[in-house]
């Protein structure tokens, strides 16, 4: 059983406390006073100091666990069997890859040995086109054979599939903004102020300079996670939180958004393209018809999405539901914030399970994506005030809606 919400600590208390999935031994060794409400500087036992967290008062209650010897032993065994599964789950994946290049390797042979058989030479050309119409149907049958293999495991194995749960299960502080958000649009008919005080591009940006201050230069950081999973430092962290911003670009128009907000983006979608417009015509003009430049020396003058849209009419990007995305129009994380960021983490899970990644990668992703969401729960409080970041929508605009 946890500490009590309001339970009080001091300075050297050892605890037993949260990182990632898994209790550790801590001590705390600062304690502070914020906005009335107490933070404790937690240090894990035989940790570098970098590791060193601030849980405020209010996550003590999920972040803390008394250290008790039945606490200690648990903790233990949980992170001894998570470690077990993974490297159980390693040796099988070894044996089913080498499994599959002895049964590809049996059927590349066959052609040349039929090949062999035969007591006439064909012609040059035609034994390129065979060999050629060969080659790609064994590309085409071993692909479908590894599709099919996948396909038979559910593509991920039990314990990446427990990892996605625990990742689509946000904190409880998270889990607050969300439903204060829904009662905001869908209850009240509200809509975010855009652009938001604190955007989705900005949080990135933010976190990514927490993520350097924090672990400075270290090329390598280690999160428990069915035992250790080891990321490349700060780049792992930065391109999976820049990653997760261009996906939400890609699907907030699709999947992100109540009704009642679709035509607060549709108008924003029709200005921007506007804007688009008139920063094309002004970087058309710039260039005289005498000393027209090549187009790829124009793009410095325009916004990517812009110079997206001179390339090509359109570049389409299959989303989750089919749904094209426009790449030469919106960014939405330079409008939106916080709350519609939040939304796109509920439905990670089923982004995850159907990439064709190795396991080892999703871990990896999934460790960044968790030290991102810790990130987000310590300061969400600084990046979102429902009083100022909701306004009523008026009568007008509820018209459009219906």
């Amino acid at each position: 059983m946890g500490p009590k919400k309001d339970h009080r600590y001091e300075v050297n208390d050892r605890v037993l406390c949260k990182h990632g999935l898994f209790f550790y031994e801590a001590k705390i060794i600062e304690i502070e006073e914020e906005d009335g409400e107490m933070v404790y500087t937690v240090h894990y036992q035989g940790w570098h100091k970098r590791y060193d967290e601030r849980i405020r008062q209010l996550h003590c209650s999920e972040m803390f666990l008394p250290l008790t010897d039945a606490n200690i032993a648990k903790a233990k065994a949980d992170i001894q069997e998570a470690s077990s599964a993974k490297n159980k789950r390693k040796k099988q994946k070894l044996e089913d890859d080498e499994a599959r290049k002895s049964e590809t390797g049996s059927r590349g042979s066959t052609p040349s040995d039929r090949a062999g058989s035969s007591g006439q030479a064909p012609s040059t050309h035609s034994d390129r086109r065979s060999t050629t119409s060969k080659l790609s149907e064994a590309a085409k049958k071993e692909s479908e054979d590894a599709s099919q293999h996948r396909s038979s495991e559910n593509q991920l194995g039990p314990e990446i599939d427990a990892q996605l749960e625990i990742l689509s299960n946000l904190p409880r502080s998270i889990k607050k903004i969300l439903v204060d958000d829904y009662d905001a649009v869908v209850n009240q008919g509200k809509l975010a102020v855009l652009p938001a005080r604190v955007t989705v591009y900005d949080i990135v940006q933010k976190y990514i300079d927490f993520s350097k201050e924090r672990y400075g230069e270290a090329t390598a950081i280690d999160f428990e996670m069915h035992g250790v999973t080891r990321v490349d430092g700060v780049n792992s962290l930065r391109s999976t939180a820049e990653g997760l911003r261009d996906y939400f670009d890609i699907v907030l128009g699709y999947q992100l958004l109540y009704k009642f907000e679709k035509p607060q983006y549709n108008a924003l979608s029709k200005s921007e393209e506007g804007n688009y417009e008139r920063e094309l015509k002004i970087a058309q003009e710039s260039c005289s018809r005498k000393m027209r430049k090549p187009l790829r020396d124009i793009k410095p003058l325009l916004p990517q999405s812009a110079f997206s849209q001179l390339s090509a009419s359109f570049t389409t990007i299959d989303c989750l539901d089919g749904g094209p995305f426009r790449a030469s129009m919106l960014r939405p994380s330079r409008f939106y914030g916080l709350p519609h960021l939040l939304r796109m983490f509920v439905k990670l899970a089923a982004l995850f399970r159907m990439t064709n990644s190795d396991e080892d990668e999703i871990l990896v992703r999934i460790a960044c994506i968790h030290d991102f969401i810790s990130f987000l729960r310590q300061n969400a409080r600084f990046i979102l005030d429902v009083e100022l970041d909701y306004k009523v929508a008026g009568t007008e605009y509820s018209k459009t809606v219906s």
